[in-house]
């Protein structure tokens, strides 16, 4: 008996021993594993963090192929990683492809983070609004702004961050009001959490500028991009290409409020900076290009400025890809050039409206307020070239556009409204004329300061309206008030 006992002992001794043994060669082989997976990935994204991008790719890639049966964290870590770094490429398909497969294993594990899933989130929102697929983004970025609302003073950067896209977001739908919004919140948690002197604050403090100027409220504006601007200076020295984008908007802002010696100032000091700028992390060298342009634009120099931005649609280009949609933006900046002013074959225009109009339909859609505004510069351009069956029919799709997309007193709405007014004017439609002049003069009226040039150009339309039907009382009330208009800019431009 005692024998027997003695040998079920040794049994269970060898299992446990046995079992033992298993289980630590086991674990040794997952550390190995680990190891195998966790060098390789962390050089990855070493590169990432140094900007060789095609490098991360490239290994993640191959770790991915050499890897049998990778677990699910390693996976998501490498789909987040090739997310990232497509997304910095501006290969936004291919970062939303890779972002979404990443949160989908993020929601499927427990064990997940709330501050890696916001992050993910985050970073799907950004891939989503470059696409010009507005809704989707701003479910995402919610989303996500529910996970740092919940602990803003741990997430101090990303609570700030959330809140600007969304801001970004609705402004690029011209939803003034909730843009304001947002983009308040972002400077108020921004300040509060980083400091008013942080770049992100700065940046928050400027694209609420930047709406108050798209608003007209000019005044407004200056306050934001002075602010701004001490905060940029504070935080990243006077000569960052920040600190002269920003002093370009404060002289743009000055001309629009008469003060052209003062705007003078800040478009010299911005130029000495562009002169010198190289690219950065917060200024790409196309976007270094396009200031350069700009500001020859604005000096009468047009040859200079129109081979700048053909220089900068090439920065733009190789770097983001022929579709991304700043360069439809700047193909629009060199088609306007071409159109307004003389010097330049007004057809060189029209294939550049054309590629620009292509690529907003693709990236925000057909029936896309940014597709709508270039569909309004082609109506202009064929009123310039006299063909004003093309031009009224071009200003009606616009507006048919805006008028879905848009706020009836949307000042887009005003622009193409004003191009279709003139057009009809042109084709003896006096009637229908008047009625798309007024509209348009009512809208500036509301909508921009009681001195503002567009309403200058509304005003002197209308009245060339009323003398074409007979009616000069009427036109001389309009004209008076142009002239007297004109006046106060002129005497605020000599102080």
């Amino acid at each position: 008996m005692r024998v027997r006992i003695l040998l079920i002992l040794a049994t269970i001794l060898l299992g446990v021993f046995g079992y033992s043994s298993w289980k630590s060669a086991a674990e040794k082989a997952a550390v190995e594993r680990e190891a195998k997976w966790s060098q390789p990935f962390n050089a990855a994204y070493t590169a990432y963090e140094q900007k060789r991008d095609a490098d991360a790719e490239s290994m993640v890639n191959a770790l991915l192929s050499q890897t049998a049966n990778p677990n699910p964290s390693q996976m998501t870590n490498a789909l987040m990683l090739l997310g990232v770094v497509t997304l910095r490429q501006n290969r936004n398909v291919e970062a939303e492809t890779y972002l979404r497969k990443a949160i989908a294993l993020r929601r499927q594990d427990p064990r997940t983070q709330e501050i890696d899933m916001a992050t993910s989130l985050s970073r799907l929102g950004e891939a989503l609004r470059d696409q010009g697929k507005y809704a989707e983004a701003k479910q995402t970025f919610l989303e996500a702004l529910g996970i740092y609302q919940k602990n803003p003073d741990i997430y101090r950067k990303h609570f700030g961050e959330c809140l600007l896209n969304l801001g970004i977001i609705a402004d690029d739908e011209h939803k003034w009001d909730e843009s304001e919004r947002y983009l308040m919140e972002s400077v108020n948690a921004s300040e509060k959490y980083l400091g008013p002197n942080d770049p992100d604050t700065a940046m928050a403090v400027f694209r609420l500028a930047d709406l108050r100027f798209d608003e007209g409220k000019y005044a407004e504006a200056e306050a934001g991009y002075r602010r701004a601007l001490s905060s940029q200076e504070a935080a990243l020295g006077s000569e960052s290409a920040d600190v002269g984008e920003t002093l370009e908007a404060l002289a743009s802002t000055c001309r629009k409020l008469g003060r052209l010696s003062e705007a003078d100032g800040f478009s010299a000091r911005a130029r000495i900076i562009f002169a010198k700028a190289s690219p950065s992390e917060t200024m790409s060298e196309g976007a270094i290009l396009f200031e350069r342009a700009q500001d020859l634009d604005r000096k009468g120099r047009y040859r200079e400025a129109a081979s700048l931005y053909q220089e900068a649609i090439s920065a733009y280009e190789k770097q983001f890809g022929p579709n991304y949609p700043f360069v439809a933006d700047l193909l629009q900046c060199l088609a306007n050039l071409y159109r307004d002013e003389v010097g330049f074959p007004l057809t060189s225009a029209e294939p550049l409206f054309e590629r620009a109009l292509s690529i907003k339909q693709q990236v925000f859609g057909p029936d896309s307020p940014q597709s709508a505004m270039t569909l309004s510069n082609l109506s202009l351009l064929y009123f310039y070239e006299r063909r004003l069956s093309d031009a009224k029919s071009f200003a009606e799709r616009a507006l048919a556009i805006q008028e879905k997309t848009l706020a009836d007193d949307d000042l887009d709405v005003a622009v193409t409204l004003n191009r279709l007014g003139i057009t009809e004017r042109d084709l003896g439609n006096l009637p229908e004329a008047e009625s798309a002049l007024k509209r348009a003069l009512e809208i500036r009226e509301k909508k921009l300061s009681p001195n503002h040039p567009f309403l200058i150009i509304s005003l002197e339309n209308l009245a060339s309206v009323y003398i074409a039907q007979g009616h000069p009382d009427e036109a001389r009330s309009l004209l008076e008030r142009s002239a007297l208009i004109q006046s106060k800019n002129k005497s605020a431009s000599a102080l």
